[in-house]
């Protein structure tokens, strides 16, 4: 396993911060010479004007598409891919350790959970306009612990609990960059290029 390659998991409610934690990571952290990409089931629904086109039916293939993506940002050599997802059951999680540990990846989980917030807030700051409901049923779906009853694993993936995101949410950064480093955010029509 190398010590410079790394699949970060962020999971977290809708509205919780996952995007904004992405691209932090990805775009406001300075590495010398690393390739860093985010990749989410929501870089699908993107369409080749930059518009966010949630298609309810094509969510399964959303996330098929997403796991390709990750497996193939692992294949290009990025030392830091960041998957940035609901995540709200277990086995939701297991393909992206799978893909880590057959690449060599370290893997590093982020909950997020709610933020803090409770379910309007949470509507109120998700970019992609997700009803209250939606919100409440993540919520209910929840499972803490995203690695317990799951396969053995080679290294135990590091969990990270919680976010200080205190900062207002700003709807207009939802797809910007963070930082003063540009970095690949990859959807079906850009394929992480720039």
């Amino acid at each position: 396993m190398s010590d410079n390659k790394y699949i970060v998991i962020i999971r977290g409610l809708s509205g919780s911060g996952k995007t904004t934690l992405a691209q932090l990571i990805c775009g406001a952290l300075e590495f010398d010479d690393e390739k860093r990409v985010a990749v989410s089931a929501d870089d699908f629904f993107i369409d080749d004007k930059g518009n966010y086109v949630f298609e309810y039916e094509k969510l399964s293939e959303a996330h098929d598409w997403c796991k390709a993506e990750v497996e193939s940002c692992a294949k290009e050599g990025f030392n830091v891919i960041v998957v940035h997802n609901n995540f709200t059951k277990r086995w939701e999680v297991s393909p992206y350790i799978e893909i880590a540990q057959k690449n060599g990846y370290r893997v590093h989980v982020v909950n997020l959970y709610d933020n803090g917030l409770n379910d309007s807030q949470l509507a109120e700051r998700c970019c992609h306009n997700i009803p209250i409901n939606s919100i409440s049923s993540q919520r209910e779906r929840w499972e803490l612990d995203a690695f317990r009853g799951t396969r053995s694993f080679k290294s135990r993936p590091q969990q990270h609990f919680g976010f200080d995101n205190s900062q207002e949410f700003n709807k207009n950064r939802a797809y910007n960059n963070f930082g003063n480093r540009d970095f690949q955010h990859r959807n079906r029509f850009n394929n992480g290029s720039r």
